[in-house]
C-alpha cells in the first residue's frame, strides 16, 4: 500500500502504524457544553475523511432556578429567578426593614436594603436595634469619623 494523507476512516492511510492519527479516535467518548448545560456522546469520523465530530446532543436548557446552577445555559448562575427583583420586608427594624428579594445561598429569600449603620441623630433607627437616635452622632461627627 501507499502512503496517502491520512484520513479518519479507521485505516492507517500514511503507513507510519498509527491508525486515525491526527484525529478524535472513533467511539472515544466527548462531550459537549459544561455544568448543568453538558452533555456527552462519542467521536464519529466525518463521511469525507477529513475529520471526527462529537455526536453528543445539544444539551437541555432548563429554566433558571435558585440553586447555585447555571440552568439555563447563559453562563450566568441563579440570575432571573422568579420572585427575585420584589421589594419585600425583613423582618427587622429601622432602616434595615425595608429589603428585596434575592437568591442567596440556594433560596430566594429577602435581603436588606440597608445594613446596620453609626447611629446619626436623624430621627431614624440607623443601627437596627428598635431605637431611634440612641448614643447617636451629628452628621458632622459621623461625617469626621467616616474621613478617618
Amino acid at each position: 500500500m501507499t502512503p496517502v494523507k491520512e484520513l479518519c476512516n479507521r485505516k492507517d492511510d500514511d503507513c507510519d502504524g498509527i491508525v486515525d492519527n491526527d484525529f478524535e479516535r472513533e467511539g472515544a467518548t466527548c462531550t459537549i457544553g459544561k455544568g448543568e448545560c453538558k452533555s456527552s456522546g462519542v467521536w464519529k469520523c466525518n463521511a469525507d475523511g477529513k475529520g471526527a465530530t462529537c455526536d453528543a446532543p445539544q444539551p437541555s436548557i432548563k429554566a433558571e432556578v435558585c440553586d447555585g446552577l447555571d440552568n439555563d445555559c447563559d453562563d450566568k448562575i441563579d440570575e432571573d429567578v422568579p420572585g427575585t427583583g420584589v421589594a419585600c420586608q425583613t423582618g427587622k427594624v429601622g432602616v434595615c426593614a425595608p429589603g428585596v428579594m434575592q437568591c442567596l445561598g440556594g433560596r430566594v429569600q429577602c435581603v436588606a436594603n440597608v445594613q446596620p449603620s453609626q447611629e446619626i441623630c436623624n430621627n431614624l433607627d440607623d443601627d437596627c436595634n428598635n431605637v431611634v437616635d440612641d448614643r447617636c452622632l451629628t452628621a458632622e461627627e459621623a461625617a469626621k469619623l467616616k474621613n478617618k
